[in-house]
């Protein structure tokens, strides 16, 4: 857990003191490993009138149930207040497949994956649970967003590991901004997704 201690600047008749003020809760972290039936990483981050994402509460999850499947998602919910007040929000997953599922040789689904989101708009790489919350930054112009994925690789992870999606999105006025099919790929290795979650960062979380 980290938290900062807020204190106030006084300045009485030439004779300066601190008080205290308020004590501020930025990030919370659990790592818990039972071995090979269960683990988990995850966190809560809170940000208090950032200059990008306002007051939001955001957080991940990474679960390994009998080392074989894995569950990772991360939510972010917040406000920004100023010339414009909206709320704004995003929530993804994705599941592996142990084993994963034949398709055409070489080629498997080793997982699938889906999310959605309101009044925010990509920058970037948007893979599901993988990057960082900055992936996605508020748009007020921007309405309702889903979408569906799935992870796919041919013959093992190290050989083509990749991700191919579907998204819609869609304007505040109920009209179509793009419907997109976007694939990832990375050949002889393995996507950052793949990999162990990450710190959180005072930016915000990183997955």
């Amino acid at each position: 857990t980290r938290m900062d201690i807020v204190g106030e600047f006084k300045n009485d008749n030439g004779i300066h003191s601190w008080a205290f003020q308020k004590v501020k809760l930025n990030t919370i972290q659990i790592k818990a490993d039972f071995g090979a039936g269960f683990k988990m990483n995850g966190g809560i981050q809170l940000l208090e009138d950032d200059p990008q994402y306002g007051n939001a509460f955001g957080g991940f999850v990474q679960a390994t149930f009998l080392d074989k499947v894995e569950v990772q998602a991360k939510a972010l919910f917040g406000n920004k207040t100023g010339s414009a007040n909206y709320r704004y929000w995003f929530v993804d997953a994705r599941a592996s497949i142990p084993g994963g599922i034949p398709v055409l040789p070489p080629l498997n689904i080793n997982g699938l994956g889906g999310g959605a989101y309101y009044h925010v708009r990509k920058t970037g790489n948007d893979m599901l649970s993988s990057g960082g919350f900055p992936a996605y930054i508020p748009d007020e112009n921007t309405g309702l967003g889903i979408r569906a994925a799935v992870m796919f690789n041919a013959a093992k992870d190290e050989v083509v590991n990749g991700e191919a999606s579907l998204e819609a999105s869609f304007n505040t006025n109920g009209g179509i901004n793009y419907i997109g099919f976007f694939v990832y790929a990375k050949f002889l290795g393995k996507l950052l997704f793949s990999g162990d979650v990450t710190h959180l960062t005072k930016s915000f979380i990183k997955i």
